[in-house]
């Protein structure tokens, strides 16, 4: 396949009323509603810990999957995850929405929850669905610090990534982690930090017990809340430390399959480093598509049920054969 790489800025008509990047955010995640029958897996891993996988199968029996990742503090049930979920199950692809470890409705074991840079968690996943399923297409898709983690794991394994994963599709991805951390410090997007940091708490709390810490003041920024505690349990040594190891955008030239990554200007979270690949610009193996509107994991269409990622991340897959 010949990947046409962003010239210009793609068209998307926002639905009337969602006139600015937070109304194109927060309307869809609030009030758009998608029934999806999920089946439950829980996979059990290494640590004696576990994930908990969520399952959407096509009407047909089918040799492909879609396998995707969350947000921050999201879960398989994100209006973003289904939609695209109905879409694939659509054109005869199963899929499997996978929740990060304390998501999905049941906090794990462990002391560990998740972060942007750890692969290992969903390395699990897809060996599961490697060795226990006889899929012979796989696409991987992930949202925000799920898209990250995507684009992540197919760096890393580069040219070693195995043949039956065909492509990626990712949306509103923190290409660069720390850019697009202080940016959301800012006070425009006080209320989206203050959702992801109140969850976070809550989630420490309850595991204090475990954690070796007590959290009893409010985390005011991510800084704090990764000083305290994603520095000391991933082993790095301090949140600045976590933000430039984390962030993708370094390593995009690694990647080895298609891969499609749509972020929209007026995204909240998202900064000027997010709109172009960096070291992965000369890697034929990326599109960005960048829309003037969309907001962040929203991209709702004007008189269109299907999102503007739901659309193009198909019609790219389609596009592979």
């Amino acid at each position: 396949m010949n990947i046409v790489r962003i010239n210009t800025i793609h068209r998307l008509n926002p639905p009337i009323g969602q006139f600015n990047g937070h109304l194109q955010t927060i309307i869809p995640s609030l009030f758009r509603k998608i029934e999806i029958n999920y089946k439950r897996e829980k996979l059990k891993l290494p640590d004696d810990d576990f994930l908990l996988l969520d399952w959407s199968k096509a009407n047909k029996p089918t040799k492909k999957i879609l396998i995707v990742s969350h947000g921050l503090e999201g879960d398989s049930s994100q209006q973003y995850i289904k939609g695209l979920a109905k879409v694939f199950n659509q054109e005869d692809f199963d899929v499997l929405a996978w929740n990060f470890r304390s998501c999905g409705g049941q906090m794990n074991k462990k002391p560990k929850f998740y972060s942007q840079e750890d692969t290992s968690d969903f390395l699990e996943v897809i060996h599961h669905v490697l060795y226990e399923y006889t899929y012979d297409e796989i696409v991987l898709a992930g949202f925000s610090l799920g898209g990250a983690m995507t684009l992540r794991y197919c760096a890393k394994q580069g040219e070693a990534i195995n043949k039956r994963i065909k492509a990626t599709i990712t949306a509103s991805v923190p290409l660069d982690l720390k850019e697009c951390v202080d940016q959301l410090n800012r006070p425009q997007n006080r209320i989206y930090r203050r959702r992801f940091l109140s969850s976070l708490e809550q989630k420490v709390s309850q595991k204090k017990s475990l954690l070796g810490f007590n959290c009893t003041k409010a985390f005011k920024t991510f800084q704090e809340f990764d000083n305290i505690y994603t520095a000391s349990h991933f082993g790095y040594e301090n949140a600045l430390d976590y933000y430039v190891k984390s962030s993708v955008r370094p390593i995009l030239d690694k990647i080895a399959i298609p891969s499609l990554i749509v972020q929209a200007k007026n995204d909240p979270f998202l900064t000027p480093h997010c709109f172009d690949l960096g070291v992965g610009e000369a890697n034929s193996n990326l599109k960005l598509v960048v829309t003037k509107y969309g907001g962040h994991v929203g991209f709702a269409q004007k008189d269109e049920e299907i999102s503007f990622v739901e659309k193009i991340g198909l019609e790219f897959v389609k596009g592979l054969k």
